[in-house]
């Protein structure tokens, strides 16, 4: 059992600056931490489908286009992008992420695919991408092994919404991202991360399959801490974004932006019901 106020860190998809910037400091400091990998994403140097949205509306030319995604008579709509500056860039990638993140997996990636026609921008066609896009190399990966400060996991294979996998396909996704790893690392790899984590994204039917792939745990991005009595296939964490304000940083690391909101709310429940 962990002591009292223990923390764990933890890094998301296995993107290579997880070596090239973060190792050094946690090698430095002498601090341990577990990275998820996407394997086709590694092994593979898949795209995740999230950049691939954040290029194509990052690099489309200013102005209105009509996206349609038509999914079947009773499931068709359209999706206004608008790149007319940063802000318009950055809501409309919110918009169609929402979008994307609803959808069954087996037509995420046609969608993704007809977005990056619409808006003329593919990642994979960028040879001079940036590097904020690239994955770790197996090299990378070993390398950190090697200085037992570093532990791997499974983020998946494809980074789907697990909920939204047919049976066969959730079995494959938990099973060959598994398989990778340890074949990849030598070494077991027990610990599971739910892509996206959100309540949804994970249910009994993925708990199941996750035991029976053999997997030790499950960790969401519900925000919040463990305790002993926590469900380990329903692990919380919190995030700890960066822009530059180090204090907003510090406070989100030591979780007392999370408790500030947990009081807020409670007063909110005691005061007005909820109500704002």
């Amino acid at each position: 059992e962990p002591p009292a106020g223990a923390v764990v860190i933890t890094c998301d998809d296995g993107y290579r600056s997880n070596y090239e910037l973060a190792f050094p400091f946690l090698k430095r400091f002498n601090v341990p931490a577990t990275i998820f990998l996407v394997t086709s994403f590694i092994d593979g140097k898949k795209y995740l489908w999230t950049d691939r949205v954040e290029y194509a509306v990052s690099k489309a030319k200013p102005g209105v286009f009509k996206w349609r995604m038509d999914q079947g008579i009773d499931n068709e709509f359209s999706l206004e992008v608008i790149t007319h500056d940063r802000d318009s860039r950055i809501t409309s990638e919110k918009k169609i992420r929402g979008k994307l993140k609803a959808v069954p997996q087996e037509l995420r990636l046609e969608l993704v695919a007809q977005l990056e026609n619409t808006l003329g921008n593919k990642l994979s066609e960028d040879r001079n991408s940036s590097d904020i896009y690239q994955p770790l190399e197996w090299e990378d990966i070993n390398d950190m092994l090697k200085s037992e400060l570093i532990s791997f996991g499974s983020h998946s294979h494809t980074h789907p919404i697990l909920t939204r996998c047919r049976p066969e396909d959730l079995k494959t996704e938990l099973a060959l991202s598994k398989n990778i790893i340890e074949r990849k690392t030598g070494f077991k790899c027990p610990f599971f991360c739910y892509p996206n984590g959100q309540c949804g994204d994970f249910d009994e039917r993925t708990r199941k399959m996750l035991q029976d792939a053999g997997y030790a745990c499950g960790l969401t991005t519900v925000v919040g801490g463990n305790d002993k009595d926590s469900d380990i296939f329903e692990l919380k964490r919190i995030g700890v974004p960066y822009d530059g304000d180090r204090i907003d940083f510090i406070m989100n690391f030591c979780g007392a932006t999370q408790s500030l909101s947990n009081i807020k709310q409670y007063l909110l429940q005691l005061f007005y019901g909820g109500r704002t």
